[in-house]
């Protein structure tokens, strides 16, 4: 029996198994939320080329984002030729960068793709598109 009517036992239980279910389910919920957050595929009407008519992929960035270092990794390993913007250096690129929705590091776009954040299997998928 999981409770009695002993108000100590009562207490112990609920210490015991029911406060870490709470917390793991608000953990849970949590990197949820997280993640969605890093999956972001933006809506905009605009390719690389409105930004850069050199480049098919143009991506925003900061020096310090851990995120934007997996997309470049990511495109070196892959062979795959893009534009860097480093919004902390530019005003203008900080501007733009905002104007498309730009919340975190990276927002990349690929062809007439924006997305937010880093996820190899968005960028892939919309590398396929190219």
């Amino acid at each position: 029996m999981l409770f009695n009517n002993k108000p100590e036992n009562l207490m112990n239980k609920i210490k015991k198994y029911i406060l870490p279910g709470l917390l793991y389910s608000a953990a849970a919920v949590a990197l949820y939320f997280i993640y969605q957050t890093q999956i972001k595929v933006i809506n905009q009407d605009v390719s690389a080329r409105d930004i850069d008519p050199n480049c098919d992929i143009v991506m925003f960035s900061t020096s310090y984002c851990p995120y934007c270092e997996k997309a470049k990794k990511f495109f070196a390993e892959n062979g795959v030729a893009y534009c860097d913007r480093d919004i902390e250096f530019s005003d203008e690129d900080a501007k733009l960068f905002r104007e498309l929705g730009g919340k975190g590091t990276p927002l990349t776009i690929i062809g007439n793709t924006v997305l937010g954040g880093f996820v190899e299997k968005r960028y892939q998928d919309a590398l396929d598109k190219l």
